[in-house]
């Protein structure tokens, strides 16, 4: 800390030797010696959820939807077992639910959990061709005196909004790293890792792997030197998450990186990705879940009733109503007051199915309308 603090203080001794004239601003130094020559700017990599979106890797908000969606089919599926196999006491029910549903959650979470290491890591290119990995914090903002950015305009929010101003704002404060900490100084104080000698590029759809030799506050001497002992190269893994994801690809593969894609066109691969198919698909898991609660919520009592009926807990018979009149009634084998009228049982199993085929039907039918026109259009 004592070093760090030594940094910092340094930044407005330096001020007039670091180009505080109007208009300029201070560049990080990758190494020691002259920089100027052949100088470009920084590459930088934060979050962002356009390509998250563009290779399709779930945000919390999908992990939530995705756990909402399938989670009625574990008490859809323990009651089918029930009627059809064998019934399930209410005890190894109860179990198995709160079991998968644990298991479930657990999947969410560390879904999540991964989504937010990934927002608060930044990838960056210095202009010698330098990759490197920091992680967003506190650090970054005090290297040139920029924690107002963590509380503008004196605004309170606590701990989530000055999160959200940290991840907004670490761009223009890498933009602006005071040149007195130079990014050797910066591995050895744990606060940046290096890749080197990258090989062995495998792109896939949600991610980018790679092998290089890593160098970290772990593998360089307080001098700056490197030092490997029995390690060698690292396999590297980056999810596609990032803005400028094809120009860190082509730096990868030793390409021209200096082009970037334009904003209009990803957007644009974003939407016609969004076929008419995928867009029927998707309604109908979203159709088919809502309905799959339904079904839990309205039709449990009958789907105990019906396991019952299977398991032989219940016989048929004929009983009086209330008014004498002779119905139809199943009546536990245990227990004669536990029964129910056949006239009562089931009533919901029907407009369930006539919903869930009708509403599915006419969006079908209004789909393949639209499909017709636009194929009719086309061929004027």
């Amino acid at each position: 800390m004592a070093k760090n603090k030594q940094y910092f203080n340094n930044n407005k001794a330096n001020k007039k030797n670091s180009g505080s004239a109007k208009g300029k601003t201070c560049e990080p130094r990758a190494h020691d010696g002259n920089s100027e020559d052949n100088k470009k700017d920084n590459l930088i990599f934060t979050y962002s959820a356009i390509e998250q979106k563009r290779h399709h890797i779930v945000s919390p908000g999908k992990c939530l939807v995705y756990y909402l969606g399938i989670f009625p089919f574990v008490p859809l599926g323990l009651n089918m077992y029930s009627i059809g196999v064998h019934k399930l006491e209410s005890r190894v029910y109860r179990a198995l639910l709160f079991m998968a549903a644990t298991f479930m959650a657990v999947i969410m979470f560390t879904e999540i959990l991964m989504w937010i290491n990934r927002i608060f890591y930044v990838y960056l290119i210095d202009e010698r061709g330098g990759l490197y990995r920091l992680r967003i914090s506190n650090f970054w903002y005090k290297i040139k005196n920029q924690t107002y950015l963590l509380n503008p305009m004196g605004n309170s929010g606590g701990r989530l909004f000055r999160m959200y101003y940290m991840l907004i704002g670490i761009k223009r404060v890498l933009e602006n790293i005071s040149d007195t900490v130079t990014y050797d100084e910066l591995i050895a104080m744990g606060k940046l890792w290096k890749f080197e000698d990258v090989s062995d590029v495998v792109v896939k759809k949600k991610s980018i792997s790679f092998k290089a030799r890593i160098i970290n506050k772990s593998n360089v001497h307080d001098k700056g030197q490197k030092h490997w002992g029995s390690h060698g190269k690292k396999k590297v893994r980056i999810s596609r998450v990032y803005e400028n994801d094809s120009r860190m690809i082509s730096f990868l593969q030793h390409k021209d990186y200096n082009e970037s894609e334009k904003m209009s066109e990803i957007i644009q691969e974003i939407i016609q990705a969004d076929t008419p198919f995928k867009k029927t698909v998707r309604f109908t898991l979203v159709w088919t879940s809502l309905m799959a609660w339904a079904a839990v919520i309205l039709l449990s009592g009958d789907f105990a009733k019906a396991a019952g009926i299977r398991s032989g807990e219940y016989v048929l018979t004929s009983m009086a109503d209330g008014e004498e009149n002779e119905k139809k009634a199943y009546v536990s084998v245990n227990d004669a007051e536990d029964y129910f009228f056949v006239a009562d049982y089931g009533r919901l199993y029907r407009p369930i199915l006539v919903l869930y085929g009708f509403v599915e039907l006419i969006y079908l039918v209004s789909k393949g309308t639209d499909f017709l026109i636009a194929m009719a259009k086309k061929e004027e």
